[in-house]
């Protein structure tokens, strides 16, 4: 759902670009903007990629890290995704408080680096339900074993 909200003319001063000739018609001295802020609401559902992530977090549970997550990806549906991926989706998700993530222990093998440990909120498991829900009620009735014509 989304509002939109009307402004109000703004007189945002501007240097004068056109300096050819005096009282040219194209002055930006001062230029009148319109503009139109759109509220919206908070995303609903996980994206296809967003949800397939958190399932693989939830399967996981307190081995889920980067590498963990794009493993389960990759053997459950085949896919293949990169790591860059995952941490990009895994730190968008965090930024929307649908996971939280936290440093294990630095390790030797890792060169003294931690491993960053994700898990599931409470927000996270709403979203899946959600999206699960949501996608049921889509798919509700329809005939999804039929061969594509």
């Amino acid at each position: 759902m989304e509002r939109s909200l009307l402004g109000t003319a703004k007189e945002i001063p501007r240097i004068n670009v056109f300096r050819f000739a005096a009282g040219n018609p194209y002055s930006l001295d001062k230029m009148y903007f319109f503009y139109i802020v759109y509220l919206m609401t908070k995303r609903d559902f996980l994206g296809e990629f967003e949800h397939i992530v958190v399932l693989a977090l939830l399967r996981l549970g307190d081995r889920a890290y980067g590498v963990t997550v794009r493993q389960e990806i990759e053997s459950r549906i085949k896919r293949e995704v990169s790591i860059g991926a995952i941490y990009a989706t895994l730190d968008r998700l965090e930024a929307k408080g649908l996971v939280k993530s936290v440093l294990g222990e630095p390790t030797a093998e890792r060169g003294g680096r931690s491993k960053r440990f994700f898990s599931v909120t409470t927000q996270g498991v709403a979203a899946v339900n959600r999206t699960h829900r949501a996608l049921h009620r889509m798919t509700e009735g329809l005939d999804l074993q039929r061969s594509p014509s």
